[in-house]
């Protein structure tokens, strides 16, 4: 029993090396490039490719996407912090999706500090949202609730009328 516990283990051990092996004849290898993560989504991107998003409207940057949000936003585990610019490193596809919606508001000319917007996060990360966006998401909540309340007060009105 125990030889075949040991050999069993063995073939296993080859094949993942084995497997290992073939995963990296396929990585692209550029030993001259570092990695870095996406601040906003987690993934792991190499610098030449990351891209820089602002928090704060700066004047040397009139005009350009800023994302006030960022600075309530957790990073994503490994990503290096907002910088003392108020930048933040970022993959080509979160600043492209930030980007988009950006316009998006800016055509239908909503405050920044109405804007909400959707990302990809990691799993584990929470936002960190101002006590203004929280206590306006109560209030929203309380309202809904309180609509809701008077909708079933309605029905149950109707329903008893009807029998």
């Amino acid at each position: 029993m125990y030889v075949a516990n040991v050999l069993h283990k063995l073939i296993l051990y080859r094949l993942v090396l084995k497997w290992q092996k073939q995963i990296n004849m396929f990585r692209p290898s550029f030993p001259h490039c570092s990695m870095t993560i996406c601040f906003v989504c987690g993934n792991a991107i190499y610098e030449r490719n990351a891209v820089l998003l602002y928090s704060r409207n700066l004047r040397s940057r009139a005009g350009e996407p800023y994302f006030p949000f960022l600075e309530y936003h957790d990073p994503a585990p490994g990503s290096e912090p907002m910088r003392k610019d108020w930048s933040i490193v970022s993959c080509r596809v979160c600043h492209a999706f930030l980007t988009q919606q950006w316009e998006s508001f800016e055509i239908t000319r909503t405050p920044v500090s109405k804007r909400l917007y959707w990302l990809k996060r990691p799993s584990g990360c929470e936002i960190r949202q101002p006590v203004s966006q929280v206590l306006s998401y109560i209030k929203l909540c309380h309202e809904i609730e309180v609509i809701l309340h008077k909708l079933v007060l309605e029905i149950t009105e109707q329903v008893r009328c009807c029998f």
